[in-house]
């Protein structure tokens, strides 16, 4: 529902919905990965920062089936984001 809201620039539901799945631990890299990305889309560029930070934080050393395909994208997401 996310992702589906993100498409729709419903930013703001988006970081809702993805807030709720960390909270349940339900495909938290992809939660943190739209999460991040509605807020940059939104100007909060430290909290994108911060959301990628920690997952990659959480994730970096779990296997490539647990973090799944959104392991990369919040990568590349990370990489264009400054401090």
């Amino acid at each position: 529902r996310s992702e589906g809201r993100y498409k729709l620039g419903d930013y703001l539901g988006t970081i809702e919905d993805c807030s709720q799945s960390i909270k349940s631990e339900s495909d938290i890299v992809r939660a943190y990965f739209f999460r991040a990305s509605a807020r940059n889309e939104l100007g909060n560029y430290q909290e994108a920062i911060d959301d990628c930070d920690l997952a990659i934080y959480r994730y970096q050393d779990k296997p490539k089936y647990v973090k799944g395909q959104y392991f990369e994208r919040l990568l590349s997401l990370r990489s264009q984001l400054t401090r």
